[in-house]
C-alpha cells in the first residue's frame, strides 16, 4: 500500500486533477446513505438520516459511544482519495478497508476534540489491493453537548485502471478544400459503446481540444473545416464518467477558393525521383508522410530527389491558379 497521508481540509486543499469522482452519500448529495449496512453501535438511542442526508447517531451527553458502518464497492482503480465529512467532538473518526469483510486494515483517521465542530477527514492515494473491497466508517468517543454524532458525507474519488476504449477509423492524413467534405472518420468503442461521446479539434498535436461550433456527438463525423490550417480531429468518449480519448486522424486544409481536380496535374515517383506534371504556372507542392508531417514544399517543381525517403505511402498536394489536387502515390524501388 502506498504512503498515507491525513489532512484537515481547513488547512490544505488537496486535488488531483487525474481523479474521477467515483461515488458520493450524504450531506449536498443525491444519496441519503443507502447500500451502507445496519451500524453496529455502542450507547446510542436513536439513529436516522434526516431531510439534508445526514446521519445523525444520538445518545447520552457524558456515555463513550462507538459506530461502525460498511459498504460494498467495485471500483478498477488502485489509486483511491476518501473525503468524510463528520460533525462530532471528542471523537476519533476513521476509514478501513477489507477484502473479504473479515479483516479490516486502517487507512486514515482523525480526532475531533472538544467542541461540537464539523471537519472533514480526507484520505488520499489508497490502494484496497483488489477491485472488489469493503470500505468501512467508524467514530468512537464520548458524547457532549448536544449528545450527537453525524456522518454528513463521503465522497470517493479514483484514477481509473479503464478497459474502456475508443479508436477512430480511417488514421490516414486527410488532405481536402475549405468547406469541403472529407473521409467519414467512425470511433469504435468498446467493450461497449459509451454513455455519450463527442468529436473535438485542435491545431495543436496531443492537446488544446475544443468543440466544434455545433456540437458532434455521433459515432461518426465527416471532416469539414471553414478555414485553411492542420487540423487534429479526436472523439472523445464517456463511460459513465470514465473519458477516453481516441487517437488522432490529421485533416489537412487547403486554401480557400481552390477547387479540387483531377485534370491537370498529376504526381507520381520514377524510382527515387518525384516527378510532376502541371499545366499551370505558379503552382505549389507540398509532399506529407504517412504521419502528416511535412517533408518537402516546392514551388513549380519539376522533379525533387528523393533518394533520401523511405518507401511508402506519401501524400503531394498540389495547389495554383484557383485549382488543387490530391494524390496519394507510393514510392518503391
Amino acid at each position: 500500500m502506498k504512503k498515507l497521508f491525513t489532512f484537515l481540509s481547513a488547512c490544505f486543499v488537496f486535488s488531483l486533477a487525474a481523479q474521477t469522482t467515483v461515488y458520493t452519500t450524504g450531506q449536498t448529495y443525491a444519496d441519503a446513505w443507502t447500500g451502507w449496512s445496519t451500524p453496529v453501535v455502542t450507547n446510542i438511542s436513536s439513529s436516522s438520516v434526516n431531510g439534508a442526508n445526514i446521519y445523525s447517531f444520538n445518545g447520552t451527553t457524558g456515555q463513550a459511544y462507538t459506530i461502525e458502518t460498511y459498504r460494498q464497492f467495485t471500483i478498477n482503480s488502485d489509486d483511491i482519495d476518501f473525503w468524510l465529512g463528520a460533525t462530532t467532538e471528542t471523537c476519533l473518526v476513521s476509514i478501513e478497508i477489507s477484502l473479504d469483510n473479515i479483516s479490516y486494515t486502517q487507512v486514515g483517521s482523525q480526532n475531533w476534540g472538544a467542541g461540537f465542530s464539523t471537519s472533514t477527514l480526507i484520505v488520499p492515494t489508497v490502494d484496497p489491493g483488489g477491485t472488489t473491497f469493503y470500505v468501512k466508517l467508524k467514530m468512537a468517543g464520548t458524547f457532549g453537548s448536544p449528545s450527537q454524532a453525524n456522518f454528513n458525507n463521503l465522497k470517493i474519488d479514483a484514477v481509473l485502471n479503464s478497459t474502456n476504449a475508443v479508436s477512430v477509423a480511417p488514421i490516414a492524413v486527410q488532405n481536402i478544400n475549405v468547406g469541403a467534405n472529407g473521409t467519414m472518420l467512425s470511433a469504435t468503442e468498446s467493450p461497449s459503446a459509451a454513455t455519450s461521446r463527442e468529436w473535438k479539434y485542435s491545431t495543436t498535436s496531443g492537446s488544446g481540444y475544443v468543440s466544434f461550433g455545433t456540437a458532434q456527438t455521433g459515432t461518426t463525423y465527416t471532416p469539414n473545416f471553414a478555414a485553411a490550417g492542420t487540423y487534429y480531429v479526436v472523439c472523445i468518449s464517456d463511460f459513465s464518467g470514465d473519458i477516453q480519448t481516441s487517437n488522432e486522424v490529421q485533416i489537412n486544409v487547403g486554401s480557400a477558393g481552390l477547387t479540387e481536380t483531377t485534370l491537370t496535374c498529376d504526381a507520381y515517383f520514377n524510382y527515387d525521383n518525384l516527378l510532376v506534371y502541371c499545366s499551370l504556372n505558379n503552382y505549389n507542392v507540398t509532399v506529407y508522410d504517412l504521419s502528416g508531417k511535412v517533408i518537402f514544399t516546392g514551388v513549380d517543381t519539376k522533379t525533387a530527389d528523393f533518394s533520401a525517403m523511405e518507401n511508402g505511402i506519401y501524400f503531394v498536394r498540389i495547389e495554383g491558379a484557383g485549382i488543387s489536387r490530391s494524390l496519394k502515390i507510393a514510392k518503391t524501388n
